[in-house]
């Protein structure tokens, strides 16, 4: 848990065990285009700037730039990222109206484990609630 201190305002971790947590406590995340922290970071409605990694494959392209065209994130792809580039990509992501992050399209929900959870206890006969 390194903390790299670059600013009385901005402070970057290289790893954090604890990143749900952590993310809740954010004004924005900037990070690559893992399945994880995407999804981590659109169900808490943080306001998202993502580098994806480009190389060896392009997964994480390809899911930056699906989330960006729902305007749930904001891609800055690798090859054109500068101390520039980054700090103008992350005040767009600032400059979101409060609670942009926070707005899903349609059919994107984040209910589904209460939903198979009430359907599982359905079938095997079992009462009650989450």
């Amino acid at each position: 848990r390194k903390l790299l201190p670059l600013s009385d305002h901005v402070a970057t971790y290289d790893f954090r065990p604890d990143l749900v947590d952590f993310l809740r406590l954010a004004s924005a995340s900037v990070s690559m285009a893992g399945y994880n922290t995407l999804s981590e970071t659109l169900s808490l409605g943080i306001p998202a700037l993502v580098v994806p990694r480009a190389t060896p494959r392009v997964e994480q392209v390809l899911r930056a730039e699906a989330f960006q065209g729902q305007g749930l994130a904001r891609v800055l792809h690798p090859d054109h990222l500068t101390p520039e580039t980054l700090r103008t990509a992350l005040q767009e992501v600032w400059a979101m109206a409060p609670g942009a992050g926070g707005r899903l399209p349609p059919g994107v929900d984040f209910a589904g484990r209460r939903r198979i959870t009430r359907r599982v206890r359905k079938h095997l006969g079992i009462g009650g609630s989450l």
